[in-house]
């Protein structure tokens, strides 16, 4: 759904299925600055992106990207998404956040399934903030972690120095 800045509902799209603007479990959404919309359509297994008025661009998808649960964009136009993989049905191959371009290429993936820095356990939401720190909240972890953007790169996922444990 959308709404004004009024908070007037305008219009939704999608239905129930696994076709072009369909979503099985839309569970993320965000926006960039030229208005393409993205969600996470997590039991499909894709990043889905639409315009402003909902008419389907395209899709993103594959083993780096996984079962998106949250996606977040960047200052840079990059976007960002935590694949929480499949730890709901005891499958514990999967647990990282992505960078993609602007385009849907990846720039880079981090973390791995633990509790320790930089690991995560169910990674449920992420988000960026304007210096660039990326945040990422855990579901079964039950907890927040901020990575630290390093010069001329993402954060580095398992250092100590890397990522900072909040707690919660």
């Amino acid at each position: 759904m959308k709404f004004n800045a009024a908070g007037r509902y305008e219009f939704e799209w999608g239905s129930k299925g696994s076709g072009p603007g369909q979503f099985n479990l839309p569970h993320g959404i965000a926006a960039d600055s030229q208005g393409r919309v993205f969600v996470c359509d997590r039991s499909n297994a894709r990043l889905q992106v639409f315009d402003s008025r909902g008419s389907f661009i395209t899709e993103w998808k594959g083993p780096e990207i996984g079962r998106p649960y949250g996606v977040s964009v960047a200052a840079n136009g990059h976007i960002f998404a935590v694949d929480g993989g499949d730890q709901l049905k005891g499958k514990l191959d999967r647990a990282k956040a992505v960078e993609l371009d602007a385009a849907g290429e990846v720039v880079r993936a981090f973390g791995s399934y633990g509790t320790g820095p930089g690991q995560f356990q169910l990674g449920h939401d992420i988000a960026v903030a304007h210096d660039g720190s990326v945040y990422v909240a855990e579901g079964k972890g039950q907890r927040v972690q901020k990575f630290i953007r390093r010069a001329g790169g993402a954060p580095r996922a398992g250092s100590a120095s890397s990522a900072e444990s909040t707690g919660h």
